[in-house]
């Protein structure tokens, strides 16, 4: 039997990008290594703190990454629909091409997650995309014309990104419809 109450602290759940340094990174159960030295995580958000899944006492044994990460997704979405996460696309950024922006909260980094970012942002970017994780707070997407301009769009990045806190990685991220992967 289920705790009273345990539902609606369940509902606030979240995936969570975090690196290596944070606990729980090393247990297949609760992360999701996806490169770069950046793992993925759910979280449960307590207002003004987040705690991973499986270090808070309401967690029960079947609480795992897998199975929980549709949920954490849905409210991730919910969230960035709202408002909650900032979100634009700017006509002119690195090599004169456009980019995609998403911040403003902790959350923000997150979003590289999301199954439909790719569709979501093909009007806009083309289908070939590169996204950036610079730190908690921030995560940017570019079109992958050529080498050239994922060397500008990480540049780029790091002039304007490198004071964010909670860094994550200044590498980029393929970002396809089937999902994400580290770009080597």
């Amino acid at each position: 039997m289920r705790e009273p109450g345990h539902n609606r602290r369940m509902s606030l759940i979240y995936p969570y990008l975090v690196t290596d340094a944070y606990p729980g990174t090393s247990d297949a159960s609760l992360s999701r290594d996806l490169g770069h030295g950046v793992f993925l995580q759910i979280v449960q958000d307590h207002g003004a703190a987040v705690a991973s899944i499986g270090s808070t006492p309401f967690t029960a044994s079947v609480d795992t990454l897998e199975t929980r990460l549709p949920e954490a997704l849905a409210n991730l979405e919910t969230l960035l629909r709202s408002g909650a996460i900032g979100s634009r696309v700017f006509p002119t950024g690195p090599g004169g091409r456009p980019f995609a922006l998403f911040g403003g909260h902790w959350a923000a980094s997150s979003v590289l997650t999301l199954p439909l970012l790719s569709s979501l942002l093909e009007p806009h970017l083309g289908n070939e995309l590169v996204a950036s994780v610079p730190h908690r707070e921030a995560l940017l997407v570019f079109p992958a014309a050529d080498d050239a301009s994922r060397h500008e769009a990480r540049a780029f990045v790091r002039e304007h990104e490198a004071d964010g806190a909670h860094p994550l990685t200044f590498e980029l991220f393929a970002l396809r419809a089937d999902g994400v992967r580290a770009l080597e």
